[in-house]
């Protein structure tokens, strides 16, 4: 799954870095990075500690919700993507 292009929100405590690097790096490779969960979020990553509340409101919205390693495991192939495409 390619996660370029979608738009995402982090909710809950982040281990990999900050709310803000974590959407900074997004951002640079072309991922949409939104504040709140709204109909026009794609994926919302979750990290520790995030209400019920916000997850029924995703699973209502029909947004794909995904734990912040699988997020980081797109990134990856996100950005090893984007290198093959700058050297080819």
């Amino acid at each position: 799954m390619s996660i370029k292009g979608k738009t995402i929100v982090f909710y809950g405590t982040l281990v990999s870095g900050s709310r803000s690097q974590l959407q900074n790096q997004a951002t640079e490779l072309g991922i949409n990075v939104c504040s709140s969960i709204s109909k026009r979020v794609d994926i919302l990553v979750v990290g520790l500690q995030i209400s019920s509340e916000r997850i029924e409101k995703a699973e209502k919205l029909g947004i794909e919700i995904i734990d912040e390693q699988t997020y980081l495991n797109l990134l990856a192939v996100e950005i090893a993507h984007s290198s093959d495409q700058k050297r080819g």
